[in-house]
């Protein structure tokens, strides 16, 4: 398994029309990577009420998403809320007056469905404790794991948070699990999910975005972080910067904190930190990673990224998106950011130890302009392919609502279709993704090595306007002759319609694919 990119995987040739064709050479007996439960998932903001809808485990499960991330994090929801209650802080600053916790959002509702999607990535509350007093508790997190991993019959002890609050012992909070809701509410239903069986979640970062609790400024202070006060004023917000109880070394010693409480519960559990971007956001947060790495990697599993191509293309968010630069974006970032923060690892982190990489919200800018959202579609097939195959622990869509799925019946989208592509090459947990390269940057290839011996290619044309003949030649493979071609891209769209399907002929471990301008094109090979 390759745990970050090979520089040689992610450059390319110089730029030529697709219409040029492309040669993809794969190596069918070099793993890159393997598929797991973790590896795709859905950033679930906790305001969306159509999280639980029955639609929505089925959907994910088609294009091959099996975690949940919960409870989002953007405008600093998850640093505000407190899944004990399903609400959030009861004392909000100035500037959080707007919060929507629907009832849909409660612990009695997202236990089930997380468990029909199939796990989850929890985000706990580093920023606020329930009254609003002060900053989260390692204490409540500690006790989420209890409720969502714990065994009923634990007798074990959680202790005391810094207020006085005895959180009681990890059996106390995995019986509310296990129990079914009591017909007269004694205020405590919004926990009993009727699920007995732990739901083992592995992945749990610590607080969303820290690095923009206003550290470094009033441009960067959306995360709600008690851990220094707020003005009474919000023209005041700069008065927070560079205080020491909001900086990455302080945000370390809590990680460590945080780490050993939950760990204390479940030992299995892997601990994320919220990171920046290296060699991206670092223009304004340059010795966060570094201060939060010397401090706390020895404490950390995973390191979580937040990445939204688009505001890095130079153009107008708000303005007509520049749709062959986002399509670029994969390519020319992931092995930026994913290499930076290889170099900073070894450089800030005990010898031998090498986090792992979650991207927990991944899209272009969500609220730009665009000319199609088909542009969505291939952008999510190619980047989950990309960085699946530079070794990430999980990547999630953002948002579940947004591209993915639409409206209050959870309609699909173009981005559900692009995901559904990949997910019909790499189709089960156990799938390798092996080596893949291109000749042509706007011809994308990845492919996978099932278990049975089969081929799945997936290739993506980022010509809108020309088709592509691309060459396949597949190296230590034998294959039958007939396979099956699926195809998402303009025709589709157009037509609103899934991707189709159709035979194709091969005739061996080289053949030609022609790939109509600006779609999706998938090929099952299954072995000889």
């Amino acid at each position: 398994m390759r745990l970050y990119p090979a520089l040689p995987l992610l450059v390319f040739a110089a730029s030529v029309s697709a219409q040029n064709g492309a040669n993809v050479h794969v190596k069918f007996d070099s793993t890159v990577n393997v598929i797991t439960p973790l590896s795709m998932g859905a950033y679930t903001d906790v305001y969306d009420t159509n999280t639980i809808h029955p639609k929505v485990a089925a959907y994910m499960h088609t294009a091959g998403m099996y975690t949940l991330q919960f409870p989002g994090g953007y405008g600093s929801y998850a640093d505000l809320y407190h899944w004990t209650t399903g609400n959030g802080t009861k004392y909000e600053n100035f500037a959080k007056q707007d919060h929507f916790y629907p009832s849909e959002a409660n612990m009695a509702h997202m236990v089930p469905d997380i468990d029909k999607v199939g796990t989850a990535l929890i985000t706990v509350n580093y920023g606020s404790n329930d009254d609003g007093t002060g900053p989260g508790e390692p204490a409540e997190a500690a006790a989420w794991v209890a409720y969502l991993n714990g065994d009923p019959a634990s007798v074990k002890p959680l202790g005391k948070d810094s207020t006085g609050k005895d959180w009681k012992t990890v059996g106390y909070w995995a019986s509310l699990r296990a129990a079914a809701p009591l017909a007269t509410d004694d205020g405590l239903n919004q926990l009993r999910a009727n699920h007995p069986k732990p739901l083992n979640v592995e992945l749990w970062q610590i607080g969303s975005e820290v690095y923009n609790n206003g550290y470094y400024g009033g441009d960067h202070k959306a995360e709600e972080d008690l851990h220094a006060p707020y003005p009474a004023n919000e023209a005041d917000n700069e008065k927070r910067r560079h205080n020491p109880d909001l900086s990455p070394a302080f945000y370390g010693a809590r990680l460590n904190e945080f780490a050993r409480a939950m760990k204390d519960v479940d030992p299995k559990i892997k601990i994320g930190a919220a990171l920046t971007l290296p060699a991206i956001d670092s223009a304004f947060a340059a010795d966060w990673n570094p201060e939060v790495l010397k401090t706390a990697c020895g404490s950390i599993d995973f390191e979580a990224f937040v990445w939204r191509s688009d505001h890095r293309n130079n153009v107008d968010p708000y303005n007509i998106r520049d749709e062959a630069a986002t399509l670029a974006s994969p390519e020319e970032e992931i092995g930026k950011f994913l290499n930076e923060t290889v170099y900073e690892d070894k450089k800030f982190c005990p010898a031998g130890k090498i986090p792992r990489v979650a991207v927990t919200q991944m899209a272009p800018i969500r609220w730009a302009k665009v000319g199609t959202k088909l542009t969505d579609a291939l952008f999510a097939a190619d980047a989950f392919a990309l960085l699946i195959e530079t070794g990430t622990i999980n990547t999630d869509w953002n948002e579940l609502h947004d591209g993915f799925l639409f409206g209050d019946d959870t309609t699909p989208g173009p981005v559900f279709y692009g995901i559904q592509m990949l997910h019909i090459a790499a189709h089960d947990p156990g799938d390798q993704l092996v080596e893949t390269t291109t000749s042509n940057p706007l011809i994308a290839a990845h492919a996978v090595h099932r278990p049975n011996g089969s081929l799945g290619l997936l290739l993506i044309n980022k010509d809108p306007n020309s088709a592509a003949d691309v060459k396949v030649i597949v190296a230590d493979g034998a294959f039958a002759a007939q396979g099956t071609r699926f195809d998402y891209g303009q025709t589709q769209f157009k037509a609103s319609a899934p991707p189709s399907r159709s035979a194709f002929a091969a005739g061996g471990s080289n053949f030609t694919v022609n790939v109509p301008a600006y779609t999706i094109t998938e090929i099952t090979l299954p072995k000889q």
